[in-house]
């Protein structure tokens, strides 16, 4: 596979079904792995099936990035977290 062409070609002779498995598994992985992070920032997983919508996607990682997180709040006040009162 030394070019594009020669890549495009190899994926075009590969099973739909395998292609479908390979979609379903990367799936899998990222609404687990994201459900996983947000259980451990205090938010619900539920939460996570905004990364399946495209485009939506971007805004939810964005708007994630930005919100209080209720585990990080809590450390916070107890003098945990190096941002809060000794």
């Amino acid at each position: 596979m030394g070019n594009l062409s020669e890549t495009v070609t190899f994926f075009r002779d590969v099973d739909p079904n395998v292609s479908l498995i390979i979609i379903g598994i990367m799936l899998t992985w990222t609404l687990a792995a994201g459900s996983f992070l947000l259980a451990r920032l205090g938010i619900k997983p539920l939460w996570v099936l905004l990364l399946v919508v495209p485009g939506l996607n971007v805004l939810a990682i964005w708007l994630f990035a930005y919100v209080r997180w209720p585990r990080y709040e809590e450390a916070k006040r107890k003098g945990l977290q190096p941002g809060g009162s000794p």
